[in-house]
């Protein structure tokens, strides 16, 4: 079986992390509304019953210490400074081109939920090894 070269593999990676980056935001989002506004109930283990976000925010309510600890600006600013956006993220451009073509010549259409991401990213790389044997 042909092996795909690592920086290939890469790019791979790279192309369907943007392309599937808004079914990936979207669940997270839902995961996190979910767990912030649930409701954790009271138990005989030691611990605050209530809403996470409400716990979080306002650990005042419930007699708590707020450790949150202050930062300063120019540590985030560093810290902005090392870090690269998804936008800058983009690859090689003929690969990307290359992948969107083995897409539409196999019908391969985009994803709506993480099995189906998976399953597509496997098809496609499948046409590309394909391709290169």
């Amino acid at each position: 079986m042909y092996r795909l070269p690592a920086v290939l593999f890469c790019e791979i990676l790279l192309f369907f992390s943007n392309l599937c980056h808004s079914l990936l935001q979207v669940t997270v989002n839902e995961f996190t509304s979910t767990w912030d506004n649930h409701t954790i109930r009271s138990s005989n283990h030691p611990s605050l019953a209530g809403k996470p976000r409400v716990l979080y925010a306002l650990p005042e309510l419930y007699s708590c210490d707020n450790h949150l600890s202050a930062v300063d600006s120019t540590e985030i600013v560093s810290c902005a400074d090392e870090c690269v956006s998804k936008d800058e993220l983009r690859g090689d451009k003929d690969l990307t081109e290359l992948l969107h073509i083995v897409m539409t010549e196999n019908d391969l259409i985009m994803a709506h939920d993480a099995l189906s991401a998976t399953q597509l990213y496997k098809n496609v790389r499948a046409k590309v090894r394909a391709l290169l044997t």
